[in-house]
């Protein structure tokens, strides 16, 4: 009961972040935003950041250990691909992709995303075989 109360707090603090981070950037504080959003994925990824870039989505989600801190983790990449879009539509999609397939691991472990998955609109030839599978 408590970790599962840690974790929705932790979801809740990312959640408030990156309403920060949308709010900067859409002030034109696209460096001070990727900058909130790198403390954020600091706190959610400790020694695992350098990973979320070189692992395969599965595995991330299994390093992440709870649906709900891989829910945190793909809705971080999904904002960080709404900041870069306009200077660099190519990683932002990818990173679109990337949180697609983290969301889709974390429903596959009972998460909610309340739509998320639909709102990134990412075509399904960018997922693996697997992300596809769990679509």
């Amino acid at each position: 009961m408590f970790r599962r109360d840690f974790l929705l707090r932790e979801l809740k603090r990312v959640m408030d972040g990156i309403a920060r981070v949308m709010n900067k950037s859409k002030a034109g504080e696209k460096v001070v935003a990727l900058q909130e959003l790198g403390a954020l994925y600091d706190e959610i990824l400790g020694e695992h950041r350098t990973l979320l870039d070189h692992t395969d989505s599965q595995t991330m989600a299994k390093l992440l250990g709870a649906p709900e801190r891989t829910a945190s983790v793909a809705r971080l990449l999904a904002a960080e691909a709404a900041v870069i879009e306009h200077e660099d539509a190519t990683t932002a999609l990818l990173k679109r992709a990337k949180a697609t397939e983290l969301m889709l691991e974390a429903v596959a472990e009972g998460f909610d995303d309340e739509g998320s998955i639909e709102e990134w609109a990412v075509p399904g030839s960018l997922l693996s075989t697997r992300a596809q599978g769990l679509r």
